[in-house]
């Protein structure tokens, strides 16, 4: 499993509070919002199947390994193999649509580090995260047609939609 810490979030409070309407001086929700820009980057990069914002990850590799489905892929960190000794050097990594193929100087275990997710975010991504952060928010309001049955608008998927990956093996 790859242990993922996301470096920081693109999505800012006041973009989420201008697409509710709420006025910048309003500050008693501003901790609450930063939980739901969170959440909401998590539901997008889940639906998308790839990180949106700039990721540390570290995953452990016990067997031959030679994709790794984590993207889009920016770049490799460190590798050190079961000495702890750092072979980063001797690796060979190609960045591919799902992730990235490595290649190790010899069959070992490994410890990879890498960064994934977008250094800026595509603008359609930021305003599908601003979206669902106030559609959590404010749900009365949120990005649903009210009729016989309650349904998507399907905004965030239309602009996600070119940046959905798919991971066949």
């Amino acid at each position: 499993m790859i242990d993922k810490t996301i470096a920081g979030y693109s999505v800012t409070v006041a973009e989420v509070k201008k697409q509710l309407n709420i006025e910048s001086t309003f500050v008693d929700d501003d901790a609450y919002i930063q939980t739901l820009i969170e959440a909401a980057t998590d539901y997008i990069s889940g639906k998308i199947a790839a990180d949106v914002e700039t990721t540390d990850c570290v995953l452990n590799v016990e067997e031959d390994l030679s994709i790794v489905h984590n993207a889009p892929f920016q770049s490799l960190t460190k590798v050190t193999n079961s000495s702890d000794v750092d072979v980063t050097e001797n690796c060979s990594v190609v960045s591919v649509h799902s992730g990235f193929t490595i290649t190790f100087p010899e069959f070992d275990k490994y410890r990879l580090e890498w960064k994934s997710g977008y250094g800026t975010i595509p603008p359609g991504l930021k305003q599908a995260i601003i979206i669902k952060a106030a559609d959590l928010y404010e749900p009365e309001r949120a990005s649903y047609l009210n009729g016989v049955t309650v349904s998507p608008t399907h905004v965030i998927p239309g602009l996600i939609s070119k940046y959905q990956r798919s991971y066949w093996g």
